[in-house]
């Protein structure tokens, strides 16, 4: 095994190692799983607030006012997310 070679003499250091190696599927899935989540929030959000401007530029005012008036509830009430 490569670590009995490089690791001979410090068995602290090898156990470091090996609890460091044992760990990094954990912290790996968890890192993986927020990064995903966040970036789907991202990207929800990005879509939700463009949406209304692609509705204005096409030239279909109804449909940007409808998707304003769908995120007021979503803004807290009384105010438009803009």
């Amino acid at each position: 095994m490569i670590l009995d070679g490089v690791y001979r003499d410090r068995n602290y250091a090898r156990f470091f190692v090996l609890e460091t190696i044992a760990r990094v599927p954990y912290f790996g899935e968890g890192s993986v799983s927020s990064y995903a989540c966040s970036s789907l929030k991202r990207s929800l959000l990005s879509f939700a607030v463009l949406l209304p401007v692609f509705f204005t530029v096409l030239g279909y005012e109804q449909g940007s006012y409808r998707c304003f008036t769908c995120m007021k509830p979503l803004a807290g009430g009384d105010e438009l997310i803009i």
